[in-house]
């Protein structure tokens, strides 16, 4: 990703934190007139893989993506296939199996099933999947994320009144129920 930091609606240093917490191996640049050291310090720190200030010449600017995706070529891929309850997920192709069905999924679909299945380990709050699969405020008061649940769990449950890949912990919100 080449990253404006002065972006008109959203920050560039928040884009950035919230593609580095989405897709940790995607190299970012960011390219800005802000050039100060405390400026590149805090776009590095907030996830930057490089930061370039105008003004630039173009052969630095592509030596500097050839570089970063030499880096990239080594870092092993997310996984992309999942399995849970017999149920196959291709979530490069946003695509489920069952059996010999296949079952379309939406990028967001996907995005809440990444998400969860990176953080299997415990429960996932309703707010953080807003801001982490929608881009929207954690505070936002919507029944996005459950009608969304709900959905998806018609889509890819053996029995959608017993989930088992998407599971509700109460007060809090979901987790990866899949072993």
């Amino acid at each position: 990703i080449l990253l404006d930091l002065m972006l008109p609606k959203l920050d560039g240093i928040e884009v950035c934190q919230r593609v580095r917490k989405a897709r940790p191996g995607l190299p970012i640049l960011m390219l800005t007139a802000r050039g100060a050291e405390e400026d590149k310090v805090r776009g590095l720190k907030c996830g930057a893989d490089d930061y370039v200030n105008t003004p630039f010449g173009a052969r630095e600017l592509l030596a500097r993506i050839e570089a970063l995706g030499r880096r990239v070529k080594t870092v092993p891929a997310e996984p992309e296939l999942l399995t849970a309850d017999d149920c196959q997920f291709d979530l490069g192709r946003c695509e489920a199996s069952r059996g010999r069905k296949i079952i379309p999924l939406t990028p967001r679909e996907c995005g809440m099933l990444r998400w969860l299945y990176r953080h299997r380990a415990r429960a996932v709050a309703r707010g953080e999947l807003l801001e982490q699969v929608w881009g929207a405020s954690p505070d936002m008061e919507t029944r996005t994320v459950d009608v969304t649940v709900a959905n998806l769990r018609h889509k890819i449950a053996r029995d959608p009144a017993d989930p088992r890949i998407i599971v509700c912990v109460n007060g809090i919100g979901y987790a990866w129920g899949g072993k």
